[in-house]
């Protein structure tokens, strides 16, 4: 993969993680004291009403940035797994016949495929 579609790909995801967070801790930290001491304490309704709305549109918000991040990463490393299986494979292509002679072939393919395993997990 290249450098620059990783680079912005992980542009993305980092300002995604951002706003998701910023957007967390907004909820309860300013929205839900405006709430409680303007909408409920003071019995204003129609604030109350605007402030569910800001509050429904920010978990929206959250919730969307999130996906976005995990979507991001999660074929970011699918891409880095995929890259890895394919080096491997092309360097075992690139040995000698007399490397599988003196070891087990089903050794080198379960080493290879833990050792991958390895880095997914």
């Amino acid at each position: 993969m290249e450098i620059q579609v990783v680079r912005t790909a992980l542009v993305i995801a980092t300002v995604a993680m951002v706003v998701s967070s910023v957007s967390s801790v907004y909820v309860p930290v300013v929205l839900g004291r405006r709430i409680v001491d303007e909408g409920i304490a003071k019995q204003n309704w129609e604030m109350l009403g605007t402030y569910t709305v800001w509050l429904i549109g920010l978990f929206f918000i959250q919730n969307l940035f999130s996906a976005v991040r995990m979507n991001i990463m999660h074929q970011l490393g699918q891409r880095f797994v995929y890259d890895l299986r394919v080096i491997a494979y092309e360097h075992l292509q690139r040995l000698s016949l007399s490397y599988f002679h003196q070891r087990n072939t089903g050794d080198i393919m379960s080493r290879i495929s833990n050792d991958v395993g390895a880095v997914e997990d």
